[in-house]
């Protein structure tokens, strides 16, 4: 009989939490009213829709329950790994992009700022959709304790304000650059169907197993359900990014070196799947023996990165 275990990325690290540490500096687009233009001390950013910024946070928490952003004058990023160090997710929000998702954006000096997820999710219930976001410094110290959210507009609007962490984190954490056998790129929020139906199916194995078929004139991927004999199933892609018929948002681009086929955690592929939210088309890349990777454009505000390491077979 066969069972599969988890492997790990890479080996745990402890994650300590105290106070925040810090960081060097920039400017960006726009102006900000002069009430919190006082206020703010080095470090702004300002989106112009909450409700995108909301869904990113709600969206890592099951996975991430804390997160450091280092904040420089390019923008913000974040590397995290899981608690089980199964997955590490990529975050880069950046303000450069010719877009209106950040309206604002200052960082005078780097910053590191270390949040719990699971506290500003619960700000973020005051946060009405399509609503300005602002995140701030209002410390001179160049180790602020405290991060302010604002929710709203100019007429009406909330403040809140979350203890920074200091949480040990690894700012070069990365993965290898891999060889990826295959690379597909699909509409978000089928990939997320497909999914989660294949989520619910194999409950029990918690398996997700990913797949192709070379085939000269199309090339197929396969997401299927690992699960007993009373139900199983999956659904097939093929490639269609020849037909003339398909639009954009409905191609399917299967590239094959070599054939795969894999098994994932189902609740981490379900959870890397909603932020089809935030993502009109996902990329997969997937290789033999090494992490897969799963990137999310989102929607000009920047994109976020999953790596998830497949489960091992072994023969009992």
């Amino acid at each position: 009989m066969s069972k599969q275990r988890k492997r790990p990325l890479v080996k745990t690290k402890e994650t300590n939490r105290k106070k925040s540490k810090s960081g060097s500096g920039s400017k960006r687009k726009n102006t900000i009213d002069s009430r919190v233009a006082i206020e703010h001390s080095g470090f702004l950013i300002e989106f112009a829709n909450g409700s995108a910024i909301k869904n990113l946070f709600g969206r890592l928490k099951p996975l991430y329950e804390e997160m450091v952003l280092v904040c420089t004058d390019s923008g913000i990023r974040s590397n995290q790994m899981d608690a089980s160090c199964i997955s590490m997710v990529e975050v880069f929000i950046d303000p450069r992009r010719d877009t209106d998702a950040v309206t604002f954006y200052q960082c005078d000096r780097p910053i590191s700022l270390g949040l719990s997820l699971t506290s500003i999710n619960e700000f973020f219930k005051a946060c009405s959709p399509n609503k300005r976001v602002r995140m701030y410094i209002t410390e001179e110290s160049a180790t602020p304790s405290l991060l302010t959210f604002e929710f709203g507009d100019d007429d009406q609007y909330s403040t809140w304000q979350v203890k920074l962490l200091d949480i040990s984190h690894d700012p070069d954490l990365s993965i290898p650059e891999c060889d990826y056998k295959v690379h597909v790129e699909m509409d978000a929020d089928i990939f997320d169907k497909a999914v989660s139906m294949c989520q619910k199916v194999s409950s029990e194995s918690g398996t997700i197993n990913l797949s192709t078929i070379s085939n000269a004139e199309e090339p197929e991927f396969r997401i299927d359900a690992v699960s007993d004999d009373l139900k199983s199933g999956g659904f097939v892609f093929k490639d269609t990014q020849n037909r003339k018929s398909d639009t954009d948002d409905e191609m399917v681009v299967v590239k094959i070196k070599s054939n795969i086929e894999l098994g994932f955690a189902g609740t981490y592929m379900s959870v890397f799947s909603k932020m089809q939210v935030l993502s009109e088309r996902v990329n997969l890349y997937i290789g033999d023996d090494v992490p897969a990777k799963l990137v999310y454009d989102l929607n000009g505000m920047g994109s976020v990165t999953f790596h998830i390491a497949p489960k091992i077979s072994e023969e009992i």
